[in-house]
């Protein structure tokens, strides 16, 4: 849900490089399943030509989407409000630290019900299928290189991920809606955690491993993420415990002008997970998934639950103009793309090769070096939905 960042600069070519930058950034965007984004950013970061990309950075953003509901009234689905820290070189130079204080509400949460076999009535009131979660949170994670070895091409660096997220759960459903009627059935109960009020703590580790020539838009080399969750909610007896696994891989088919790119991500969760963690995978980039613009484009966002999920991600990536102004390099593109993904749950499932697909293609406008606009359309003919998604950074 990051929002579409128009930069507003502050500093001048003339300025001393140790110094310190601010800046304020309108954040605006469009996702078809949470509407019109809205909002402001605002960063200070110091600078310091011994430490790439800055010393220090802190970022605030207040944000919300706003769509119209079925009975033709304006409501506020999303809001993300946060306060971020990223300290490259904190006290070591091999340990990066970053973290997020923030509170976000979701209005218009998923549910479908659990696994593949789900069945979703078009005609059914929007909210039957929603729920209301307020979760507040605080994140740290520590990123340790232990190897980094430099190389003509892009790089080989290896780091060690430990983390922590520390998040109030608040949810209340909707009267009528599936997952009020799904939470008061007996067969469901023993999957249907966390509803009440609960503080979940969570502790991650993993490994990193990056090849890529461009952290923002590469063009060869892969980025690896394996990774263990481990999360406990306060007074309660029930836990959980994941894995993930995920890569990316790219090649230049034709130089910069033509890439392709695939990632592959498999995430399984062990244990009484809280109901809304079966709709999410990953450690380092936590996303909702499979569902919605940013894991399977065309399908509903939370459109699938389950302890078990595996996605695959193709694109074919073009660049066909490439410009200057100034000293800012600036690149126009398209891709076309191909998402599949399914979970597997504990309880009734379709067959191994029911996958759901989504395909579409997009625009890609890349501002500098680390600035990428994306704007992509999603048809998912297992579904029958589509989607349109504006945001910021490649899709991955």
């Amino acid at each position: 849900m990051t929002p579409l960042l128009l930069l507003l600069a502050f500093a001048t070519p003339e300025a001393p490089p140790d110094r310190v930058e601010w800046g304020g950034l309108p954040a605006l965007n469009y996702d078809s399943d949470l509407g019109f984004g809205f909002g402001a950013i605002g960063n200070v970061a110091k600078l310091d030509p011994d430490c790439n990309p800055y010393a220090w950075r802190l970022q605030l953003q207040g944000y919300a989407t706003t769509k119209q509901n079925d009975a033709g009234d304006f409501e506020i689905p999303f809001q993300a409000h946060y306060l971020r820290f990223d300290v490259p070189s904190f006290v070591w130079p091999t340990l990066r630290l970053d973290g997020e204080a923030a509170f976000r509400r979701f209005s218009n949460a998923g549910w479908y019900g659990l696994g593949s076999a789900t069945e979703r009535d078009e005609g059914a009131p929007s909210r039957f299928y929603r729920y209301d979660r307020i979760f507040p949170s605080l994140l740290a994670n520590g990123r340790i290189t232990i190897h980094d070895e430099p190389v003509r091409i892009g790089k080989r660096r290896l780091e060690v991920l430990v983390g922590t997220r520390i998040t109030f759960n608040r949810t209340r459903l909707y009267e009528g809606s599936l997952l009020e009627r799904d939470a008061a059935d007996p067969d469901l109960e023993p999957y249907l955690h966390g509803l009440d009020d609960h503080l979940l703590v969570q502790l991650h580790t993993g490994l990193l491993w990056d090849t890529r020539d461009h952290e923002f838009a590469p063009t060869r080399g892969t980025f690896t993420e394996v990774s263990l969750r481990a999360a406990k909610a306060a007074g309660d007896d029930a836990g959980h415990a994941a894995l993930y696994l995920g890569s990316r891989w790219f090649a230049a088919l034709l130089e910069e002008w033509l890439v392709a790119a695939v990632r592959a991500e498999l995430d399984f969760i062990l244990g009484a997970p809280p109901f809304y963690e079966l709709s999410g995978l990953g450690a380092l980039d936590r996303r909702d998934a499979p569902g919605g613009g940013n894991s399977l484009r065309g399908v509903l966002l939370q459109r699938f639950h389950g302890k078990t999920k595996a996605l695959l991600h193709l694109e074919l990536r073009g660049q066909f103009a490439t410009y200057r102004i100034g000293d800012v390099r600036h690149r126009v593109g398209a891709i076309g793309f191909a998402d599949l993904g399914r979970v597997w749950s504990d309880g009734p499932d379709v067959p191994f090769s029911a996958f759901e697909l989504g395909v579409g293609g997009g625009l890609r406008y890349q501002w500098g070096e680390t600035f990428v606009i994306r704007a992509d359309y999603g048809y998912s003919p297992t579904e029958g939905t589509s989607g349109l998604y504006i945001d910021v950074g490649q899709f991955f």
